[in-house]
């Protein structure tokens, strides 16, 4: 399914305009669920560049401000765009970790709301799905967390099919 998705993106590269990629930072955020999809993303907008030769996938990091965060407690992040510049984002990603910092601010869940309603795709990582379960934006799809959040998760979906990992 990832994969289908990575090349229904790239494929969509024949266009000649190049898809916004937005990975979503916060205080608290896991490194591997951040860094992970943000190598991967950048290097295939690399490798596939549109017809101009541009990258295919514009790979950014958004927060609800532009001040530095900590991932993991040790790990500094300093956003490229805070939620009220960023570009309008083609694909966003959330990625795990102490998620209710999104979950319980008010300014990020507008947003991540309103522009996962008109993006190409939203992608979580293992506990970044909260948020939008939070939103109700799972409502009538299957999905799936970290195998220790699942029945978290299916309180936060109730109208989602949420399946064990």
């Amino acid at each position: 399914m990832r994969a289908l998705l990575l090349l229904t993106l790239l494929g969509g590269l024949a266009e000649a305009r190049p898809r916004n990629v937005a990975i979503i930072a916060y205080d608290g955020v896991e490194i591997l669920d951040f860094a992970g999809p943000a190598e991967v993303l950048a290097s295939a907008g690399h490798a596939a560049t549109t017809e101009d030769g541009k990258p295919g996938l514009e790979v950014y990091v958004v927060a609800r401000t532009m001040a530095p965060l900590r991932a993991q407690g040790f790990i500094t992040i300093t956003p490229n765009y805070s939620i009220d510049n960023a570009p309008t984002p083609d694909v966003i990603v959330i990625p795990g970790g102490n998620s209710a910092k999104l979950s319980e601010d008010p300014a990020m869940m507008k947003w991540l709301t309103e522009k996962a309603a008109h993006s190409e795709a939203t992608l979580t990582v293992c506990t970044g799905a909260f948020p939008l379960a939070k939103a109700g934006l799972f409502d009538g799809l299957t999905i799936t967390t970290f195998y220790g959040a699942i029945e978290a998760l299916r309180a936060a979906a109730p109208h989602a099919h949420v399946e064990k990992a």
